[in-house]
């Protein structure tokens, strides 16, 4: 208890002040801390709710399930209709020479030949249904193939990137696959540089309408710079693309006394087969560049003016300033 001396006096304080006096006296202590407790409750809830509400929307916008699957992977960013077939699996590389070798490996004959074929033959052109074809970030063309109108047509890019490495693989045997370039005298071919026309190999035969997909496929990518020339840039952006970033390690071999990295390190690759099987079933039977999908319908435009393919390699057959020869090599 406050004594009389202790307690504040009413002298000197007016009339008009009486009102106040009695609504500041009647005021409890623990009003102002309450007010302040309900305050950082409030701002405590919209911080909360902000977070949840950034939270949901980074998992919206995550384009599939997967992502989370193979972690924070660029390429998984992107749809792709193959990613239900992405499967995760160890694999030991071979050295790839002296005894550990692989069967695609050695002087090339027609079993050889036929492995390579295996690998991507009919995973250029694969067909997806609607739903898939709308969630590419790129837009594709309708199949155009009587029946499969409805469909769409796409290629996996590790299938082009086979085919190319095949061509390379071939250009290093110029008899056996009639891919040479060089002429009786000297000259190179620009033509069969620039591989615009139709590649013939006296070895492997593929059946008719493969060779028909095959030269579809890659006739017209070589332009003025040449195919080879197209699949060494293609392999290169691809490599630096993916960028993989498994070890190699180096041993020390104590009877030769060098160290030498052991290629026969572990990468984590994804199962080829089970993605080829899948594009393998979906394969579209192309025959011609020049049909197109049209009210429901396939158009075929073959017989409508000149073939573009063959005016172009028309026109490039003697450029002006083409003057290699085989000393250039």
């Amino acid at each position: 208890m406050l004594s009389e001396d202790c307690r504040p006096s009413n002298e000197g304080r007016s009339a008009a002040d009486a009102p106040l006096l009695q609504v500041s006296e009647l005021a409890t202590p623990l009003e102002k801390p309450a007010m302040g407790l309900w305050c950082k409750l409030l701002i405590l809830s919209v911080v909360l709710n902000a977070t949840l509400a950034v939270l949901l929307a980074f998992i919206c916008l995550l384009p599939d399930p997967k992502y989370w699957q193979h972690g924070n992977s660029l390429d998984l960013r992107l749809y792709s209709p193959a990613y239900e077939n992405v499967e995760d699996v160890p694999r030991v590389f071979k050295m790839a020479f002296l005894e550990d070798k692989s069967p695609y490996q050695g002087w090339p004959n027609d079993e050889k030949d036929q492995l390579w074929q295996d690998m991507y033959s009919k995973g250029m052109a694969i067909r997806i249904d609607e739903g898939s074809a709308s969630r590419l970030i790129n837009r594709t063309e309708h199949a155009p193939v009587a029946g499969m109108e409805d469909d769409y047509v796409v290629g996996l890019d590790v299938f082009h990137q086979l085919h190319c490495l095949n061509l390379l693989r071939q250009s290093i045997y110029p008899r056996r696959y009639n891919s040479s370039i060089v002429r009786q005298d000297g000259s190179i071919d620009f033509l069969a540089w620039a591989h615009l026309g139709k590649p013939k190999s006296r070895a492997f035969k593929p059946d008719k309408l493969i060779r028909k997909k095959l030269f579809l496929v890659h006739s017209f990518l070589a332009n003025l710079s040449g195919l080879v020339d197209h699949c060494i840039e293609a392999l290169r952006e691809s490599l630096t693309c993916s960028v993989d970033v498994s070890v190699v390690p180096y041993r020390w071999h104590p009877d030769t006394k060098i160290a030498e990295p052991d290629i026969r390190s572990v990468h984590m690759c994804r199962n080829f087969t089970k993605i080829r099987d899948w594009a393998f079933d979906r394969f579209v039977p192309m025959t011609s560049k020049r049909m197109h999908v049209e009210g429901g319908l396939v158009v075929d435009y073959s017989d409508v003016g000149k073939n573009p393919e063959a005016v172009l390699a028309k026109n490039l057959a003697d450029p002006e300033d083409w003057n290699k020869t085989v000393h250039d090599l």
